[in-house]
């Protein structure tokens, strides 16, 4: 079966048998698409598909992806999963996929050499992350213990500030045990706010006076906390703490543990080979034991 392929020289026949595509009268749900993304993302990363799909979509439509070189590679990586989250939701991923492949666009943002250089500089710079932490916690006493949440689970931000604001609002409720006990978290109790497609997490190991001292605090928002360290001219480095907990970690726990507890491992994996109560427990002992170093 033939269709016909928008390229840089107009629409070519081509033969790869994916059928007729060459539509331009194709109409964009733009709610539906909208209710698609934040149903299965996270709410940064649903926002960021959100927006670069609305500004480049139409190149999906016109089959025509040849502008996308023109732009920087940390872009154009955004706008390409972007237009893969649109692709999914039109049903056209095949034909996505094809035109990739067919401009020569890889998925890599083409600067592997610089991010491996800047962590590398990350890890050189302890003692300047230490004392970041330090200010933040003097200065801005409020998200005090929202660092050491991080610092102590090395959550993803997003996903940390979730797991702040539900232990607040689940100890004002007398429900704290829903969620934690015996020193974890348990994430996958409320799967639609920490399991998603791209970005999950099963459970966090945290001693008890980090929870404690969460529960007694006030709700934050991602807006709160921006704007508290923007006035104290305090740069936003969560990201490298997140990477200074696996740094240190390494000390107690192996590389697939470390990864389970990132979420960076699929459901299927947590459910044969970490939800043990044997498991747990010895891990939970060597974590609480690097979370001890680090929070000293």
């Amino acid at each position: 079966m033939t269709y016909f392929l928008a390229g840089p020289g107009g629409f070519e026949p081509s033969t790869i048998g994916l059928g007729e595509i060459a539509r331009t009268d194709i109409k964009i749900d733009w709610d539906g698409f909208k209710k698609f993304v934040y149903g299965s993302y996270m709410e940064k990363t649903a926002y960021d598909y959100w927006r670069y799909a609305k500004q480049y979509g139409h190149l999906l439509i016109r089959r025509d992806l040849s502008p996308l070189k023109t732009l920087s590679n940390r872009k154009r990586l955004h706008v390409l999963k972007a237009l893969a989250a649109l692709s999914k939701f039109l049903g056209l991923h095949r034909e996505f996929r094809y035109l990739r492949e067919a401009y020569g666009i890889k998925w890599s943002s083409g600067d592997t050499d610089q991010v491996i250089i800047k962590r590398l500089l990350k890890r050189n710079n302890e003692g300047e992350l230490q004392n970041w932490i330090r200010e933040v916690k003097e200065r801005i006493p409020q998200i005090s213990c929202f660092v050491d949440l991080i610092a102590a689970t090395g959550l993803r931000y997003v996903e940390a500030l979730n797991a702040y604001n539900l232990i607040v609002s689940l100890a004002r409720e007398s429900r704290l045990g829903d969620y934690y006990e015996d020193s974890i978290l348990k994430h996958y109790e409320y799967p639609e706010i920490f399991i998603r497609k791209t970005k999950k997490v099963f459970i966090s190991i945290v001693p008890d006076y980090v929870v404690m001292e969460i529960s007694k605090s006030e709700s934050l928002t991602h807006d709160t906390i921006k704007k508290k360290m923007q006035r104290r001219g305090i740069k936003f480095r969560f990201s490298d703490l997140r990477e200074y907990w696996a740094s240190k970690m390494v000390r107690y726990l192996k590389q697939p543990e470390i990864d389970f507890l990132m979420g960076h491992i699929s459901a299927n994996v947590f459910m044969m080979n970490y939800f043990n109560p044997m498991l747990i427990a010895d891990l939970k002992k060597r974590t609480l034991q690097g979370i001890r170093k680090i929070l000293r």
